[in-house]
């Protein structure tokens, strides 16, 4: 949502649509014949980002493109040396225009990475990797950042305060889904219970 009755929205064919008061307009400029966008999310109707990957003679590569209000633009990846990018799952942005997105790679040596790319303004920088699976990221600013992964026995949630990423304590839930934050002090994480599934705050 964008405003009051505009939003935009991804469909599992990975179409983008702009909708306005309930009228569905098709936002073409990304080429769906080998590329499939995983997830989408707009600062504003001119300042957006979609995410997801390309076959590229049988490999996968991770990609990202940029809407400036006009056009989609295919924005480049960090090198990260030895290390092929495979998928960019999600992407989040913020209000300012921040924007923080969630992928994964392969390390010959190593087996697979996972990390969050942010954008800076001007490139996609990283911002965190390692071997545990990341499930969500959420974005305030580029000062704060919220990710959920993946531990070898229960979900860690951490918090990038500008400087270091921050575990926090969950308690007893050893196994969260999703996150959700609307502000700094405003954040919700899901996770599976019986019967129902239950939310902390």
């Amino acid at each position: 949502i964008t405003s009051p009755g505009e939003y935009w929205a991804l469909d599992l064919n990975s179409n983008i649509y702009h909708v306005v008061d309930g009228a569905w307009e098709l936002v073409e400029g990304i080429d769906l014949a080998s590329t499939r966008i995983n997830s989408l999310s707009m600062a504003d109707n001119d300042d957006g980002w979609a995410v997801g990957l390309e076959v590229v003679d049988g490999d996968l590569h991770g990609i990202a493109f940029h809407w400036n209000g006009v056009n989609w633009s295919r924005m480049n990846l960090p090198n990260l040396g030895n290390i092929r990018h495979r998928e960019m799952f999600s992407v989040n942005t913020a209000g300012d225009g921040t924007a923080c997105a969630v992928g994964d790679g392969y390390r010959p040596s190593s087996g697979n990475i996972y990390f969050i790319y942010c954008w800076d303004g001007n490139e996609w920088m990283l911002k965190y990797y390692g071997h545990d699976p990341i499930h969500d990221v959420q974005v305030i600013g580029p000062d704060s950042i919220w990710m959920l992964r993946q531990g070898s026995d229960r979900s860690i949630i951490a918090h990038w305060n500008g400087t270091a990423w921050e575990e926090t304590d969950t308690g007893a839930v050893r196994y969260i889904e999703d996150l959700d934050f609307s502000s700094e002090s405003n954040g919700w994480a899901i996770y599976p219970s019986y019967p129902v599934g239950s939310v902390l705050r």
